[in-house]
């Protein structure tokens, strides 16, 4: 899902990793592959 309104909750899940707590940070990021001119 690429965006979520203001005022609706959505929901993620992560594999391998379960000590998520209250107060981390998740970032996230796109990778691009650009052709050299």
């Amino acid at each position: 899902m690429p965006e979520v309104a203001a005022g609706y909750e959505c929901g993620i899940g992560l594999s391998d990793f379960q000590d998520l707590k209250d107060g981390d940070i998740i970032e996230t990021f796109d990778e691009k592959q650009i052709e050299i001119t």
